[in-house]
Order: structure tokens, then C-alpha cells, then sequence
């Protein structure tokens, strides 16, 4: 399922233009104002400079989230060019997938693909993104993974961090949500844990989550809370042996497992998302930073649960 369908952005009223563009992105290149990432070649990627080897650099604050801006839209231009110059066929794919823009006219040229870009809603330029991604799998052999795609999918993230996007691509290539470095962090090593625990389920309740925090024009939520409090109980309940016990119950009567202050601490954790993921109030409805905060806390407890069932 397509970027804009999950996020349930497809006709939601009227077009929402971009922001303005440049006259003919080619000039954008001269000029020196396109993101010049695109123009670093495959070696150059693939090495890590000395600050982000030595975690120097200052993270950009989070800055969009609902909206294209022209240097996205720039970027998305040179990746197009980078990865499928002139094969205009495949590119026509990549834009008619992507619904509401039309077939590139008779005579290609790169202005007109500009063009387009530029005047597409927000969420087609995601779009085009994710099929861009797809486009450059192997998909003779079931969308096999390539380098190009990899490669792609590593620029892209390089550029959603730089310019403090909400936002980042996995391996599916599929655009996710991106919090701020603590809470990436937290997400991370509790994939990571989980996996080598063996909590699938946990994992994926984990997942969706995420998802629905992903969700635009309006996120979800109390599903967010519910999922991730799901993978906490699950993998509560599998680092305890037993089944079905409420995660509340099971660590005021586990301290083996939730030491102090935990004990106390994840029963209110639990409570408040029972107040506030599943027992709605009218007119209390959470924030989204109160969802991330809960999604995070969650992720960091099943993390050091998975960790604790390993030694």
C-alpha cells in the first residue's frame, strides 16, 4: 500500500501546493543551492566521515512533517536523473504509480519533470519516493534488494536527517516516523533485543506503533500507546513464563523482574495508557508528544526485558 493511502492523505480536499520552486531545477544545480549529497558518488557514501564516526555533529531539530519543501523536491529531481536518466519508460512508472500526476509528454525533457515536481501535492512526492525504491529492486526475483536501491535508500535518509524531516525510509523502503536521536535510540536497541530474544510478537506490536505514529494527516494516537504497551506486556509476560497476566499486576508481583522503582513505575505507565489507549474520556484525548514519550518508555523497558531473559 502506497505512502498516501496509509497515511490517509489521498483526497483530502483541496491541493496543497508546494512551496515555490526554482525556475528549472538544472539552474538550482548551477546556482549551488540543490543539496549536493546527490553529486557524492557510491564510495563516498559508503564511508563515514570523521564526525559521524565520532558522533560529532549536532543533530538537526526535527522541522516537517506534513509538507514537501522545494529542497525535497529538488532532491527528489536528482534522483530521478541519478538512478534512471532518459529511461523514460521506467519513468513514467514511477510517476503514474503514484496517482494524480500524469503520464511525462511526448518530448522528455528535465524541465517538465521539474515542473511536475513542483507542482505536486506533498504526499505524491513521498510517493514517488517509495517507488523510486521499488523501481530499483530486482524485480525479477520477487523485489530483491539491489546496491542501488541500498544506496538510495541511505542518501535519502542522510538528507531527511540534514534537513530535519520527521521521517526516514526502512528496508522495505517504506517512509516511516523518525523521532529525535533518544528516541531512535530507544527504537533501535529494542528491535535489536527483541529479535534476539525472540519476541515476535512484542517486536511487532513495537512496529506498529511506529506506524501508527507515522499515520497523517492524523496520527494515531491511542493506537501508538496501545501497540507498544502490548509489546511490554508481551514480553513481560515472556520473561516471567506466564501468560495473559496484566502488565500492571505482573510487576508489582515480579520485583525479580521489575526491581525498584520499576515496581511502581510501570504500573502507572500502565494505567495511563489504559486511561488514555484503550478507556477514552471525552475531551482528554493525548498528545502526540505524550504517545512518543509512552511508545519510547515502552521501547526502553522491552529492551532491557529481552536483555535480562539472555543472561
Amino acid at each position: 500500500m502506497r505512502l498516501s493511502r496509509r497515511w490517509g492523505t489521498r483526497g483530502c480536499g483541496d491541493p496543497r501546493p508546494g512551496p515555490p520552486a526554482h525556475s528549472s531545477t538544472k539552474e538550482a544545480a548551477r546556482d549551488g543551492s540543490m543539496p549536493t549529497i546527490m553529486s557524492r558518488t557510491r564510495s563516498e557514501t559508503a564511508k563515514a566521515t570523521y564526525s559521524l564516526r565520532n558522533n560529532l555533529r549536532r543533530s538537526t531539530p526535527l522541522r516537517y512533517r506534513d509538507e514537501a519543501t522545494s529542497a525535497l523536491r529538488t532532491f527528489v529531481f536528482h534522483a530521478l536523473i541519478r538512478y534512471i536518466p532518459r529511461e523514460w519508460e521506467r519513468l513514467n512508472f514511477v510517476f503514474v504509480s503514484a496517482e494524480q500526476l500524469p503520464p511525462i509528454p511526448g518530448a522528455h525533457d528535465e524541465q517538465r519533470i521539474a515542473r511536475l515536481l513542483s507542482e505536486a501535492e506533498w504526499f505524491l512526492i513521498f510517493d514517488i519516493l517509495e517507488h523510486l525504491d521499488q523501481e530499483l529492486r530486482d524485480n525479477r526475483l520477487g523485489a530483491r534488494d539491489t546496491p542501488k536501491a541500498q544506496e538510495f535508500r541511505h542518501l535519502l535518509n542522510a538528507f531527511f536527517e540534514k534537513e530535519g524531516y520527521g521521517h526516514k525510509v526502512d528496508e522495505q523502503g517504506r517512509i516511516q516516523h523518525r523521532g529525535d536521536e533518544a528516541f531512535e535510540s530507544a527504537i533501535s536497541n529494542a528491535d535489536i533485543a527483541l529479535a534476539a530474544a525472540g519476541s515476535t510478537t512484542a517486536r511487532e506490536e513495537i512496529h506498529k506503533a511506529l506506524e501508527d505514529l507515522a499515520k497523517r494527516p492524523n496520527p494515531d494516537l491511542t493506537g501508538a500507546i496501545q501497540h507498544s504497551m502490548a509489546g511490554l506486556e508481551c514480553v513481560a509476560n515472556q520473561a516471567a513464563g506466564s501468560n495473559g497476566i496484566e502488565l500492571g499486576k505482573l510487576a508489582k508481583s515480579r520485583t525479580d523482574l521489575f526491581t525498584p522503582p520499576l515496581n511502581d513505575v510501570i504500573p502507572k505507565l500502565y494505567g495511563f495508557a489504559s486511561n488514555n489507549g484503550r478507556h477514552l474520556t471525552e475531551g482528554q484525548d493525548p498528545e502526540f508528544a505524550e504517545a512518543e514519550l509512552t511508545v519510547g518508555i515502552a521501547a526502553t523497558v522491552a529492551t532491557y526485558l529481552a536483555r535480562k531473559m539472555q543472561i
